[in-house]
C-alpha cells in the first residue's frame, strides 16, 4: 500500500482514475487530497461511483471537489464522472484551461428561480468550459444505458 511520501514523489501523474462503491468521509478526504495534489499535472481525471452505491452518494464527487476548492487544472483535457451526477453550479468549483471532454451520468440545471434555458446557458458558459468540444451525458434507466453525445460550440 503506498504511503503519502510515495505519492508526494510522483510529481508527473497525468491520469488519475478513481472508482469507489461508497463515498464515506475518509474516502472523500483521500480523493480531495489526491485531486488537489496532482491538479497541476493531470491531463485526464476519472471519478467513478461503481454500481451498487446508494443514490445520494452519486452527487458525492461534486461535494468532494467543492470541499477541495480552489482547484485549477491547467492541463486537464478529459474529465469523466461516469455514473455520477452534478448540477451546473459544479463548474464554479474548478477551472480547467484545456478541458475539451466532459462526461457525467446526470447533469442538472442549478436549482432556484429563473428560466431553465437561461440557467443551462449560464452553467455551460463557465470559463472552464470555453474549449469544451464534447459533452457526454449518460442517461440510465433499468433496462438500458444510452449515451448521447453533443458537440458543443461555445
Amino acid at each position: 500500500m503506498p504511503l503519502a511520501s510515495d505519492l508526494a514523489s510522483c510529481t508527473n501523474l497525468q491520469h488519475l482514475d478513481l472508482a469507489v462503491t461508497r463515498l464515506h468521509p475518509t474516502m472523500a478526504k483521500a480523493i480531495g487530497f489526491l485531486v488537489s495534489s496532482y491538479q497541476n499535472a493531470l491531463t485526464e481525471l476519472t471519478l467513478q461511483v461503481l454500481p451498487g452505491a446508494v443514490e445520494e452518494e452519486n452527487m458525492g464527487f461534486q461535494n468532494v471537489l467543492q470541499a477541495a476548492q480552489p482547484l485549477h487544472f491547467p492541463k486537464l483535457e478529459r474529465f469523466r464522472l461516469p455514473g455520477s451526477s452534478c448540477d451546473t453550479s459544479f463548474f464554479l468549483c474548478f477551472s480547467a484551461d484545456e478541458l475539451k471532454y466532459f462526461e457525467v451520468g446526470w447533469l442538472m440545471v442549478d436549482p432556484g428561480s429563473g428560466m431553465r434555458e437561461e440557467k443551462w446557458k449560464r452553467g455551460l458558459s463557465r470559463s472552464c468550459l470555453r474549449k469544451l468540444r464534447l459533452l457526454i451525458i449518460n442517461l440510465e434507466d433499468p433496462d438500458t444505458l444510452r449515451k448521447r453525445a453533443l458537440n458543443v460550440v461555445l
